[in-house]
């Protein structure tokens, strides 16, 4: 009898152990889950959570790109880190990183797919540009131009921050050139209308980035197509104020020469809204199906 109380109280115990490690596991999973997956989309612009950036560059390119997108209609995120390693994903290069941290996060219009995303990886030495399957592959070779002219030669001399500026200038000013175009359909009776309507579609986005390229660059004594824009920051953004920079024009080809103040759009967090008035859309939700370009240095 005695026994048999024994073997009863044994059984309890390892039964209220069972339950104890289970309790314990529920209580650290959602932790764990927390600090796995991909880098969260704290600021709608730009990331910096391998800290190379300098403050007036980080102003700078958020700036630019919510005017882009305010005035072309089309989303560039920059993202720099450590390493692809330090985020708990399957993604073993930089390209399936970013083609899967895109589509995590919705970069660009959902119908036209046309976001972009810049991501450098600072100890793996990796750069990425990640554009929307709306670009299809006309977009990968300009952008590998980017990578190699623009923020290569930057990132051998470690000069990061100033890599990424200019790259995400140069993404600007290509995308101003070009828009998505449409896809090829499943069948040729589709693929047929589908380029059909593509074609009014993709002549009306290429038109808006002209028109904003034109504008921006054309020197209004002149009329020449080349003036020189630079930004720099005055008084930084913060979240919950915005902050004011200096904007100035120059043509190179009669002198011309402007500068004038600009509001920098306070700080963006993605967390608490899926919308900003810095150039936030409901309409998030773009994807990518691996298009851009890679560099490594």
């Amino acid at each position: 009898m005695l026994q048999r109380c024994g073997g009863i109280g044994s059984v309890v115990i390892r039964r209220g152990y069972a339950l104890l490690v289970l309790a314990l596991g529920m209580l650290l999973f959602p932790a764990y889950c927390l600090a796995s997956g991909y880098p969260p989309d704290s600021d709608r612009y730009v990331n910096d959570y391998a800290g190379v950036m300098t403050s007036n560059d980080v102003a700078t390119i958020r700036t630019m790109f919510a005017d882009f997108e305010r005035d072309a209609g089309v989303r560039v995120v920059a993202l720099t880190i450590g390493s692809i390693k330090d985020y708990d994903t399957p993604d073993t290069s930089i390209e399936a990183f970013s083609t899967n941290l895109f589509n995590t996060w919705g970069i660009g219009d959902r119908q036209k797919n046309n976001g972009v995303l810049i991501v450098v990886a600072k100890n793996d030495r990796k750069v990425r540009i990640e554009v929307g399957s709306g670009y299809g592959k006309a977009m990968d070779a300009p952008m590998q131009s980017v990578i190699n002219e623009f923020m290569l030669p930057a990132f051998k001399r470690e000069q990061y921050s100033s890599g990424i500026a200019a790259g995400a200038r140069a993404v600007v000013d290509t995308l101003s050139r070009r828009a998505p175009v449409a896809q090829q359909g499943s069948s040729s009776w589709l693929f047929v209308l589908l380029g059909i309507g593509g074609l009014f579609v993709t002549s009306g986005m290429a038109m808006i980035g002209r028109n904003y390229y034109v504008r921006e660059h054309t020197c209004p004594q002149c009329s020449q197509l080349g003036v020189k824009i630079s930004r720099e920051t005055v008084v930084a953004p913060t979240y919950s104020s915005s902050g004011t920079g200096q904007k100035t024009r120059h043509c190179a080809s009669c002198g011309y020469h402007t500068e004038s103040a600009y509001t920098i759009s306070q700080l963006y967090d993605s967390s608490s809204s899926s919308s900003s008035s810095d150039g936030g859309s409901s309409s998030d939700g773009g994807g990518s199906s691996g298009g851009g370009a890679s560099g490594s240095w």
